[in-house]
């Protein structure tokens, strides 16, 4: 027999034996060891052509035992391979065991003599098969509902049903046993897991459970981090603290905003899990406005030109202020969720326009796709905002909720102390070591590798126009221009319950009803941008009108503030005045004698009058006038009853 012939028996793929799987058999005994590398030389020499006596001079194995050797070590394994030099060693069994002899067995005589009668059972009606798999797996047969996890014992009750149906009797297997083949079973079912888990455990463990099989897979990631700035990732935390926040005006004024839940959003350098960027979303929900603040923040947080209100604290805490020379430092891949502040297409346009980077979408609710950013939340709410009196903690059972709605109310835990308590963990992230980082903090591993060529870590700045002026950092909303040529009112929008013009848009009557594009500074609410919608034409920053035209408030500040201060307004039990005029013209109708309250028409007119402006205010909805002065009464009021003057307009003051 020819060389060529007998290489014949092994596929191309595996030719060579270098590529064969091969056990470690240094824990074997001497002999043992012996015996594996004889069959392994064999196996060898044979896939190089030499000669069958040849091999069984060096190695005394003949030729029907190099067939049966190599047999073995071409069996194909659970894995999509073969089984290789793994085969020669000493009890490895390469195939399964497929009974032929039907089973003779008596009740009570034990379980022996029963090996490979399920497998038997199968090969004889596969419908029996089938049906354990469904039950198992709960999937959904014709005129059947599967129960929520059907127990093993409930499986084999309907398993012995079934084969009474076909027929099977007591001198039938698994009759002729003592559990009715239970335990063969529940064997089949452990074997089924280790198979195909991943269709077990999303039957048998939940959806949570299968999900989690995506990690630990041993598949290198499609998008490998290789250098810093490489990829970051962005998500969004819900705090788990009740919080009345209390937020001041420029007055001094404090309104009480309360929060059972708020959001922070963060994110963070792949590479060496540096904090580059955060936002505090004081939101049910992380909006748009949010994510794109997290990005601004991570380019940039130098003060504003004119007021800063994002950095309460003079230390640094985020990278750009760590490393000046990273200010407005691209990246490569933006790594987020399909949540909808980070799928919104204002977000991933304004992000890809001003960034220059990709948007990676990852799949929901799978944390260990940003496992980074989710250990980082785990930390931050450890050290510091578990710690609140109000937190409500892990969960029900966690020790520290101790009422965490009157804590928040009693404690009023202010926006300022928050902020700078996450700030203050973010500090702490960044510049203190960690086991990952060979107890290296983030900001000194960033700057190691900033000043390493081999590090692959170069600058790569965005543009100088997109740094004078980004539009990432503005809030976008769509108005509307009022005005009316016939009344002479000059052109303007309402933004906010204000109104904005500026000089061209007050001399162009001819925007009156158009639809405009609007930027708003996150920071700064007054500095206003309008674009024409249909054309793009700029129509240069707005000004507003009003208090807020010089304010320095922020677009949350702002927002967070108009709505607390109407609801303030809402709420309270101020006197009308012409509900308070009305009951004192009544009071003095019902102080008159009976004779003279015939004569008192014209007090009862008052009244009258008095009812009919206040319908006419409540169909206008306008606010309240001036109310009607009263007018005197001393003249049919009678000498016992008491004068009331409500505004104070016949109290003369007191001179010393």
């Amino acid at each position: 027999m020819s060389a060529g012939m007998r290489r014949s028996r092994i596929p191309l793929g595996y030719q060579c034996t270098d590529s064969w799987p091969s056990p470690n058999v240094s824990h074997l005994s001497r002999d043992e060891q012996e015996e594996f590398f004889l069959r392994r030389k064999a196996i060898e020499l044979y896939c190089l052509g030499t000669s069958f006596i040849e091999i069984e001079n060096t190695t005394g194995k003949v030729k029907s035992e190099v067939y049966r050797l190599l047999n073995r070590c071409l069996m194909p394994s659970s894995d999509g391979t073969i089984y290789g030099f793994l085969a020669l060693l000493n009890g490895t069994r390469v195939a399964t065991y497929e009974r032929e002899k039907t089973v003779i067995h008596t009740l009570g005589s034990g379980s022996g003599g029963c090996a490979g009668a399920l497998t038997q059972l199968f090969r004889r009606f596969p419908e029996i098969e089938i049906f354990l798999v469904n039950l198992y797996l709960k999937k959904n047969t014709r005129g059947t509902m599967p129960e929520a996890r059907i127990g093993i014992n409930v499986i084999h009750n309907d398993f012995v049903k079934e084969l009474r149906k076909l027929g099977l009797t007591d001198n039938d297997w698994p009759f002729n046993t003592a559990n009715c083949g239970y335990k063969s079973i529940s064997e089949y079912f452990r074997h089924l897991r280790e198979t195909d888990s991943q269709r077990v455990v999303a039957s048998r463990s939940g959806v949570e459970a299968a999900r989690r099989g995506a990690i630990g897979t041993g598949i290198p990631p499609l998008l490998p981090t290789i250098r810093p700035y490489g990829s970051v990732m962005l998500d969004f935390h819900k705090v788990d603290a009740a919080s009345v926040i209390i937020m001041t005006n420029e007055h001094g004024e404090e309104f009480d905003v309360p929060l059972a839940r708020w959001h922070f959003g963060l994110m963070v350098e792949e590479q060496f899990g540096a904090a580059l960027g955060y936002c505090i979303a004081l939101e049910l929900t992380p909006s748009a406005d949010s994510t794109l603040e997290v990005v601004s923040n991570a380019l940039s947080s130098r003060p504003h030109e004119l007021c800063d209100v994002l950095a309460l604290s003079e230390e640094k805490f985020l990278i750009n202020q760590l490393m000046p020379e990273l200010e407005f430092q691209g990246f490569s891949v933006l790594k987020v969720d399909n949540a909808w502040s980070n799928a919104a297409h204002d977000v991933v346009n304004n992000i890809i326009d001003t960034a220059g980077c990709a948007v990676n979408f990852g799949p929901i609710r799978a944390w260990w796709r940003r496992k980074i950013v989710e250990r980082i939340f785990g930390e931050l709410t450890r050290r510091g905002l578990q710690r609140l009196p109000s937190t409500y903690g892990k969960g029900p059972g966690d020790t520290r909720i101790t009422n965490p709605n009157s804590q928040a109310s009693k404690f009023r835990i202010q926006l300022r102390d928050l902020i700078e308590l996450f700030q203050n963990c973010l500090r702490e992230h960044n510049l203190v070591g960690s086991e990952g980082l060979q107890y290296s903090a983030p900001y000194k591993c960033l700057e190691a590798a900033y000043v390493n060529p081999v590090s692959g870590f170069f600058r790569q700045p965005l543009p100088m126009s997109v740094v004078a002026h980004t539009k990432l950092m503005m809030h976008v909303e769509e108005v509307t221009v009022r005005g009316s040529v016939h009344k002479n009112i000059r052109p303007y929008f309402n933004l906010d319950r204000h109104k904005h013009t500026n000089q061209k848009l007050a001399n162009s009557f001819w925007l009156i009803g158009k639809k405009l594009i609007v930027y708003v500074d996150r920071r700064l609410a007054r500095i206003v941008f309008a674009y024409i919608k249909d054309t793009g034409e700029q129509l240069g920053q707005m000004i507003p009108s009003g208090p807020w035209a010089h304010s320095d408030c922020s677009w949350r500040d702002r927002k967070l503030l108009t709505r607390s201060g109407l609801a303030r307004k809402y709420g309270s039990s101020n006197v009308d005045p012409l509900a308070q005029l009305k009951t004192e013209k009544k009071e003095q109708l019902n102080n008159l004698t009976k004779t003279r309250r015939k004569k008192s028409s014209r007090t009862a007119l008052e009244v009258l009058k008095i009812e009919a402006q206040q319908n006419r205010v409540a169909r206008s909805g306008a606010s309240v006038a001036s109310p009607v002065p009263a007018t005197r009464v001393d003249t049919i009021a009678s000498p016992k009853s008491t004068q009331r003057d409500p505004f104070g307009l016949n109290d003369i003051p007191e001179l010393d």
